[in-house]
């Protein structure tokens, strides 16, 4: 009988139907004392009391805070970078453009490339003022880099240039570096910032749909 108790106690599958088990411990007082200590052995053994553990609520909430910090002063950092990138191409592309002087280039290729170095100069400039956008024009500036940078070694490696020559192109790869951390640092930020950007780049959108609905109340 006690045997088919424990049985039943740990869920086990007992070798006597449950209905014999209830009849016997009506009618058998040391069968239900033992039943009784069973029990409270078992829970004893499988439940105890919570080890202490040190608070660490305020040392996770600290350390998020650091950390949220120094990504708001890296962010900020960044948007600097490409502002003083950008001001140093328009440096670049206005003796270029207006002037059309570079070197020994006919003048109508140095107004094409004058264009360039101011295009790449204010989407330097909107990037900053936008972050969200730098993840988009990561990837077009990246290119115009990655070509620049392999004409350049073209260039010097054949004797058509030299290194002072090409210099202004770093501009161009500096300006990728920093929107490409820029878009990773905006993908990575708390969720309601780059909703804010995103909701003032639609904000024409939203007015629109909100004078429909309006007009479908009415």
């Amino acid at each position: 009988m006690r045997a088919a108790l424990s049985a039943r106690m740990d869920g086990e599958l007992a070798e006597l139907p449950t209905e014999a088990l209830d009849r016997h411990l009506a009618q058998c007082s040391d069968c239900r004392r033992w039943e009784r200590q069973a029990v409270a052995v078992s829970r004893q053994a499988r439940v105890s009391a919570a080890p202490n553990l040190d608070d660490l609520v305020a040392r996770v909430v600290a350390a998020a805070h650091d950390i949220d910090a120094h990504s708001e002063r890296e962010w900020r950092g960044v948007r600097l970078g490409i502002c003083v990138v950008a001001a140093l191409q328009f440096a670049v592309a206005i003796p270029v453009l207006v002037l059309g002087h570079d070197r020994e280039a006919p003048l109508h290729v140095s107004h094409e490339m004058g264009s360039w170095d101011a295009t790449i100069a204010i989407a330097l400039v909107l990037a900053a003022l936008r972050p969200v956008r730098a993840v988009g024009m990561s990837a077009l500036v990246g290119v115009g880099a990655l070509l620049l940078c392999t004409t350049a070694v073209l260039d010097l490696a054949a004797g058509r240039t030299s290194v002072m020559d090409e210099a202004p192109h770093l501009l161009t790869v500096a300006g990728w570096l920093l929107l490409h951390r820029l878009a990773v640092l905006e993908s990575t930020r708390r969720p309601d910032d780059p909703a804010r950007d995103l909701a003032d780049v639609g904000h024409g959108v939203a007015e629109s749909d909100s004078r429909e609905i309006r007009g479908l109340s009415a």
